[in-house]
């Protein structure tokens, strides 16, 4: 996360995070971090489905149609946050840490998406991780993907 934080300082990138499953964990972590304030601009924790139709805007017929816990939805959360806050980059974070299934959707699937101006981009995965650990697997894969788009985006 220190790197994220100086190499979006260094070349004066913003960032917002939408974050479901994780419910603030990335918000949090980036935080702990001095100079956070310099790219960081906020964070919507939206847990529930309400709070992601009412907070976020998030097109309730992608929910009907796909459920909370997928590309389709997370990629929309990721879009919405970065135009609320108005920041370069935004990711999002949706998934289900358990105890048991949720939507039809297996323990331990979540997905991420990162949005810039031109592109969106999802990532995410299956593990049988206990519930904290697997919300720290996402923000950790989350940073790194946040790191490596902006690389490839830099020319």
């Amino acid at each position: 996360m220190q790197k994220l934080i100086k190499t979006f300082s260094l070349h004066g990138k913003t960032l917002s995070t939408c974050e479901s499953f994780t419910g603030g964990l990335f918000a949090s972590k980036i935080c702990g971090i001095p100079g956070a304030s310099q790219v960081y601009l906020g964070s919507i924790v939206a847990y529930s489905v309400s709070a992601k139709l009412d907070l976020v805007h998030i097109d309730p017929k992608l929910i009907q149609q796909y459920g909370t816990i997928s590309p389709q939805v997370v990629s929309q959360m990721a879009e919405k946050t970065r135009l609320l806050f108005k920041t370069d980059y935004a990711i999002a974070f949706s998934g289900n840490a358990g105890p048991e299934a949720q939507e039809g959707k297996a323990v331990g699937l979540w997905f991420g998406a990162i949005s810039t101006a031109s592109q969106t981009i999802v990532f995410g995965g299956i593990s049988n991780l206990s519930r904290n650990d697997l919300r720290e697997d996402a923000i950790e894969t989350g940073c790194k993907n946040l790191l490596e788009l902006f690389r490839n985006t830099q020319g």
